[in-house]
């Protein structure tokens, strides 16, 4: 318990590198930690009986759309501080420089209580991931704008880092990836992770759709769509290789189907998802 919420913490006893733990977190229902406020850092030190080596956290960069709908990118993971608040002027970041935050991925050093930089072959013996939920999105039915071969659209929803890689490159039309979860959740946050081995350029603005219209399969993304569905916001970035993406709407959203819809179509960069993970907001 820690702030008074109850925190599910899973132990990973192996070497592993910035990006596979974010991935091994993700894949399993959650994220690395964030360790953000010193209660929460003395607690996993105590918990992993190290209070000296620096461990993998989580972290968000963020700007805020006019509209005020936030904007995430969820690079090293899950955000936990105010909508409109500059990350790197948190009074826990140390004096380094904030010209390149957009690249810096960070450990947490618990002697210090201090976010220091880091990269993304950085390795450790142990690394815990923090229970976000079961993925709604696991297994269930999907429908595409286009395939690529016989890189299936499913792929987005195996549980793998197996990808789904669209091919409307040769449209017109923006790509999207709609998910049906069944019946209606009420949902706050959608992630991503891109694919594995290549194109940090792709998935670039994709907004998440949040309602009660199915879009049938290898179909155009129309007006009307936009009108029946409602908008959870929107991620500015590109995805980098493996590395969570996302975003968090501004208001709960309840629907059945949760639509990404990739609008850098016009400049030749299809959308290639790794997994998507859909939470229910508790």
């Amino acid at each position: 318990m820690i702030n008074g919420r109850k925190i599910f913490l899973a132990k990973v006893s192996k070497e592993t590198n910035f990006r596979a733990a974010i991935q091994q977190c993700f894949l399993k229902g959650g994220i690395l930690p964030m360790e953000r406020t010193d209660e929460f850092i003395e607690a996993m030190s105590s918990l992993s009986n190290d209070s000296v080596t620096p461990r993998f956290t989580s972290l968000a960069r963020e700007l805020t759309e006019v509209s005020g709908f936030r904007h995430l990118t969820w690079n090293v993971g899950l955000k936990e501080w105010g909508e409109d608040e500059n990350g790197t002027s948190h009074s826990k970041f140390q004096n380094w420089s904030k010209s390149n935050y957009d690249s810096y991925l960070f450990l947490i050093d618990p002697s210090t209580k201090q976010f220091i930089p880091s990269s993304i072959s950085a390795t450790t013996q142990v690394h815990y991931c923090q229970y976000v939920g079961e993925h709604l999105a696991r297994a269930r039915p999907v429908t595409t704008s286009s395939m690529h071969s016989s890189v299936h659209n499913t792929n987005a929803v195996d549980g793998t880092l197996i990808y789904w890689h669209a091919k409307s490159v040769f449209t017109n039309e923006p790509d999207w990836i709609s998910v049906d979860l069944g019946s209606n959740f009420a949902i706050r946050t959608v992630m991503w992770l891109g694919r594995p081995d290549c194109c940090t350029e792709r998935n670039k603005n994709v907004q998440v759709w949040v309602g009660n219209h199915n879009l049938p399969d290898q179909s155009l993304w129309k007006d009307a769509d936009f009108q029946a569905m409602n908008y959870c916001g929107m991620h500015p970035y590109s995805t980098p290789k493996s590395i969570l993406s996302g975003v968090t709407c501004k208001y709960l959203m309840v629907g059945r189907y949760v639509t990404l819809v990739n609008h850098d179509w016009q400049q030749l960069n299809p959308m290639q998802i790794g997994e998507i993970g859909i939470f229910e907001e508790s």
